[in-house]
Order: C-alpha cells, then structure tokens, then sequence
C-alpha cells in the first residue's frame, strides 16, 4: 500500500472568508446566468405539453397507502356514454384546483377518486373536444390548446392512452376563436 505524499501543498490565492472567484463577476457584479440551449428550450416546452395534456379516465389510477399513484385494479373502464363526457377524464400530473389539493392532504385521501384535476376545468372553457367513433368503439378527446394532442379511450375496456404530434406550439388564439 502507497502511503501519501504530504509534501504537496494545495495552492490557496487570496482571503479564506472571500467566495470564490467563479462565484462573482468582475467588480462586484452578480455572475451571469448561464446561456440556455434549444435542447433546454425543447426540455421545457415538453413538460408544459405533457403538463397541460396528458388525460386519463376518471378512476383509471387510485392513491394507496403511502399517497402514491398506482394504477387501480378496479378499474374496468368507462360506459360507452359516459366515455364522452368530458368531466369524466382528469389530468395525470400533480393537481393545481385547491379542491383536489385538499382530498389528496386528508390522512385517508385513498379512499377518494378527486385527487386529480378534471378536464372540464381548464380554461378557456371548450379547450378540449370529445368524439365518439361508433364503428371503432373509441372515443377520442384532442386538445385545442395544443394543436396535435389526442387522447384515446376504448369504451368497457382498460385500454386509454394518449400521444402528441405537433409543432410545440401553444394556440395562443384558442380564447378568442371559442
């Protein structure tokens, strides 16, 4: 076994209480913030997407024990009508609504299906549109608000799901068109 050299000294310029050179600019001035790329660009783009998006039918996942989502086995998926109401689906992302907020704070949040925020919430109101296609037996909710998202539900089934194709642009006009 090696034994350490102690005879090299780590070079120390300046104060010990003064912070380090990279911590401030020239004279005094906050560092600059670091430059952001496209791919940071995409990064988040990507993530108000998925955030503003991603639907699932009301029930298809519940909280367990330990408050964390799971997906619920008794979940045999929607009727063939209430597949096309829209306060049937919710957002899969950590609730916003104070009302969900508060069902997913009590000590037995597991036992409530409103721990996620509804669709017929989000604003503008008719930002999403619901269709049935009777000779596949599906039903289909797109966004309008992010032109290019589309989710699915087969009717009596667990089969749901939903996917993006788009440009990464928002429809800024969406309040004015409805």
């Amino acid at each position: 076994l090696g034994v350490a050299d102690r005879s090299i000294e780590p070079v120390v310029e300046g104060e010990e209480d003064a912070p380090p050179p990279d911590a401030e600019g020239e004279e005094g001035t906050p560092p600059k913030p670091a430059k952001l790329t496209e791919a940071d660009r995409l990064s988040q783009v990507v993530l108000e997407i998925d955030f503003n998006t991603c639907a699932v039918p009301k029930g298809a996942y519940r909280l367990n024990e330990e408050h964390n989502i799971v997906p619920s086995t008794s979940f045999k998926g929607l009727g063939a009508t209430e597949a096309t109401s829209l306060s049937k689906y919710v957002h899969f992302r950590p609730p916003v609504s104070i009302a969900a907020l508060r069902a997913l704070a009590r000590t037995d949040a597991e036992f409530y299906a409103n721990f996620s925020d509804p669709l017929e919430d989000d604003l503008p109101k008719g930002c999403w549109a619901v269709r049935q296609d009777p000779s596949a037996n599906l039903v289909t909710l797109r966004s309008l608000a992010w032109p290019g998202y589309i989710a699915y539900h087969i009717p009596n089934t667990n089969k749901f799901g939903g996917v993006y194709f788009g440009y990464a642009q928002k429809c800024r006009d969406l309040p004015f068109m409805l």
